[in-house]
């Protein structure tokens, strides 16, 4: 009675789809009542199946049945109850969950039944034998197996789902992380041109504050072409990039305070990174991700992210890179390529965030960020570099003078986000600062104190109220972090 009561309570616990509620409600009386001979014919067959345990002739039989419309979920659920710790009841379990996801996912019953129960049956000894992606032809979705992590992904592709979003080098797409109780909905990146150099600077950067993490980093050859393609797994930060919230038309009204809270987040991202000694070398508007959570502007909850690291190098390999993969963000140095080396890139990488600060401030980029002349090959370089120099200094003079001239000795918010702002798109590389302090100067002009003042602080609350974990910075990275920062 009791192992019966507990397999019930194991259906019954996860998100139940509303129509389901009855059958879970009740006890357990076969099979729904209409086509009785056909139901009879299925339970008994389905029975005997799970009972002499013939996975993959159970996930034909019910596959089938679900397309003559004479299995439903329902009808799965109630015979799961009478064989509780089974297999078959792990994978009914796994479905209904699934099928109760909040997100459009394309998934029909036929398909998703198949993959929970292979997953729990055979999965395993397939990859023990060596075997990590099965292509849609199997189950109509690719699955995929992290073996770092021991974790299946559903790649649900483009079948009746919109991609997350679609970049230069990479289709963005969603996939499930199965989980038979709580499965999740995330981003997939595939790539073939430069997912090396990303899948080892995301390794590295694992764990740094305000950094997208990688959930999964897998690699499989394409079934079709032969060629070697790379899987990024990422939780979906919504609203999404940095680019959709300042878009003319979108219905994200940030307030200062909130775009100074971005532009603190990115900055301690950019601090992490130059920390570990990697450049970005590509920091438009578009590889930031902004998490925005609820709905009232000034009291909302903003966490932004740096993203997008197929460009990112080691210091100590950067020579004669690419110095950012959007032209719209190149500091006048990047006119000399072939001369920049080592730090240099951190400088650049600097510059860039400082005209993302400006689209941010402004609700535009930078009016020489446009400017056809700074790219003619036809041009000598010296005279490219000096028009550039020239230009970014004309128009930061008269942000200067329009907004700065007699400020105060304590700044506005106002004045110390532009004042920071300047100093970024400064021409000259060594009056830009470096990223610590940057973030640093944005703390203070948040919260009225450094950044370890607050880590102290948190921690100190933390510890009266006997709590771990949340608010302090345990993360040997973290730490290392505040260290560098207070020196």
């Amino acid at each position: 009675m009791l192992r019966f009561s507990l397999a019930f309570a194991l259906l019954a616990a996860p998100v139940i789809l509303p129509a389901t509620q009855d059958i879970l409600s009740a006890p357990t009386r076969g099979f729904q009542q209409e086509s009785h001979q056909t139901k009879a014919i299925n339970e008994t067959l389905l029975r005997r199946l799970i009972e002499e345990c013939k996975w993959s002739a159970l996930s034909h039989a019910v596959k089938s049945g679900i397309q003559k419309h004479n299995i439903t979920l329902r009808d799965l659920q109630m015979l799961a109850l009478s064989h509780p710790g089974t297999p078959f009841f792990n994978a009914v379990l796994a479905t209904k969950n699934i099928m109760s996801l909040h997100v459009q996912t394309g998934l029909s019953l036929a398909v998703a039944f198949p993959i929970a129960l292979f997953a729990e049956t055979s999965m395993i000894s397939e990859v023990e034998k060596g075997k990590h992606f099965w292509d849609s032809h199997r189950f109509g979705r690719e699955l995929q197996y992290d073996r770092d992590h021991k974790h299946l992904f559903i790649h649900l592709g483009t079948h009746g789902v919109k991609p997350v979003g679609i970049g230069r080098m990479k289709v963005v797409t969603k996939t499930i992380l199965y989980d038979r109780q709580n499965p999740e909905v995330m981003a997939r990146g595939v790539s073939e041109a430069g997912c090396k150099r990303e899948m080892y600077a995301m390794k590295k950067l694992v764990g740094l504050p305000h950094v997208l993490e990688a959930q999964a980093l897998m690699r499989h050859k394409d079934p079709k072409s032969g060629k070697m393609l790379a899987s990024i797994v990422t939780r979906i930060i919504r609203p999404g990039s940095l680019y959709n919230v300042l878009e003319k038309n979108s219905s994200w009204k940030l307030t200062l305070k909130e775009r100074v809270k971005i532009a603190c987040d990115i900055m301690k991202g950019i601090s992490g990174m130059q920390m570990m000694n990697f450049a970005h070398c590509d920091l438009g508007v578009k590889n930031y991700f902004v998490k925005i959570r609820g709905t009232h502007p000034g009291h909302r909850k903003i966490v932004a992210y740096v993203a997008d690291f197929g460009r990112t190098i080691p210091i100590k390999t950067a020579k004669d890179s690419p110095v950012q993969g959007n032209s719209r963000y190149m500091p006048p140095e990047a006119i000399y390529r072939e001369k920049m080396h080592g730090k240099q890139y951190f400088n650049s990488d600097l510059f860039a965030v400082g005209c993302v600060f400006w689209q941010l401030y402004f609700g535009d980029l930078p009016p020489w960020s446009d400017s056809e002349y700074f790219k003619k090959e036809s041009v000598p370089k010296k005279h490219r570099y000096r028009a550039k120099v020239y230009y970014i200094n004309i128009f930061r003079h008269r942000i200067q003078e329009k907004y700065l001239s007699g400020i105060k000795k304590k700044p506005t918010l106002k004045q110390g986000f532009l004042k920071i702002i300047l100093q970024l798109t400064d021409p000259s590389p060594a009056k830009r600062g470096t990223a610590q302090k940057h973030h640093i100067a944005l703390h203070r002009l948040l919260y009225g104190k450094s950044p370890v003042d607050s880590a102290r602080e948190a921690a100190s609350r933390n510890k009266k109220n006997g709590a771990q974990g949340a608010g302090h910075h345990s993360d040997k990275r973290t730490k290392k972090c505040l260290e560098t920062e207070a020196n």
